[in-house]
């Protein structure tokens, strides 16, 4: 099957606070880049074809059979391949994969009412690569496609984009997002190219909501690759009421601190630290990383709400 594989972005929520705030302030005050809304689902590509469409995950695995309301044909657009993410109101993406994953049987009617598939580029247009188009050439053909997609599948949604004036605009979006619970947003180089498989600097960068959280050490993983023979992660718990939990597993550490941990872990079982993360919950923390030690505090200091 010959389709192109998704491009990612740099993740600016995963940098250093300095690096962070210069390449922010530099995105948002360049006037090069067109803002949209982040949409916290699973990566899904639409290869529109004559005979069904077909449904391609980030790892190109096709998953139509599961889907069926968005394998209908729309024979004038046949290879056409649109990339966008799986979302659905009332689950997150970590239990879509799982019913994207099943094996046993398709998914239910009235779970596949709730899903929407928000398409946010454009790589082929009737069999020809468009990806070497310029980001707002791209949002612009995918905005004229929008009225018809619209109309003939509901379940297929064309994400709005637009060129911010002020870095206050952009910002403004990325507080609405959050205040109504979305993830964040993303920032595209309105001149940029569409580079399959990779991850380019200035081209694609996304902006998520972070929470910071302090938690204690209650044991360690052994690393691996680079990292083994060390630690490659701490077990951190929290506690809830009066039983402590497991909260996550906590990486990240510069090669010091990484080096002072595997050589002195009675010293570090039960230290307070603070780590940074984005989705939180009563019992998970999502992509957790290492912010600094708390020696100010002591575990019993660490509780979650109820």
């Amino acid at each position: 099957m010959d389709y192109i594989k998704p491009m990612n972005a740099v993740d600016l929520s995963r940098q250093d606070v300095k690096k962070k705030h210069d390449k922010l302030n530099h995105v948002l005050n360049c006037g090069e880049y067109i803002v949209q809304r982040k949409i916290q689902g699973n990566r899904m590509d639409i290869l529109f074809r004559v005979q069904g469409n077909e449904l391609i995950t980030r790892g190109g695995h096709f998953k139509g059979l599961w889907l069926p309301p968005l394998t209908v044909p729309m024979e004038d657009l046949h290879g056409t391949q649109l990339t966008g993410e799986i979302f659905h109101p009332n689950y997150n993406d970590n239990q879509l994969a799982g019913l994207l994953n099943r094996n046993a049987k398709p998914i239910e009617d009235e779970i596949l009412k709730g899903m929407r598939l928000y398409v946010f580029d454009i790589v082929k247009w009737k069999g020809d690569d468009c990806y070497h188009a310029r980001q707002i050439e791209r949002i612009g053909m995918l905005m004229r496609m929008q009225k018809r997609l619209h109309a003939e599948n509901f379940h297929i949604r064309v994400l709005p984009a637009m060129q911010f004036n002020t870095a206050m605009d952009a910002l403004k979006l990325f507080d609405s997002v959050v205040s109504e619970g979305g993830e964040g947003i993303m920032l595209k180089h309105k001149d940029a190219v569409y580079q399959p498989g990779k991850r380019p600097e200035n081209t694609w960068y996304k902006l998520k909501k972070t929470f910071t959280i302090d938690v204690f050490i209650i044991g360690f993983n052994p690393g691996e690759g680079k990292y083994k023979g060390m630690v490659g992660s701490v077990q951190c718990g929290i506690y809830k009421g009066d039983q402590v939990i497991h909260l996550c597993n906590v990486s990240g550490f510069d090669d010091v601190t990484r080096y002072d941990i595997t050589n002195n872990k009675v010293k570090w079982r039960m230290r307070v630290i603070e780590v940074c993360g984005f989705v939180k919950t009563s019992t998970s923390m999502r992509e957790p990383r290492f912010v600094q030690v708390r020696d100010d505090k002591e575990p019993r200091e660490c509780v979650i709400d109820e």
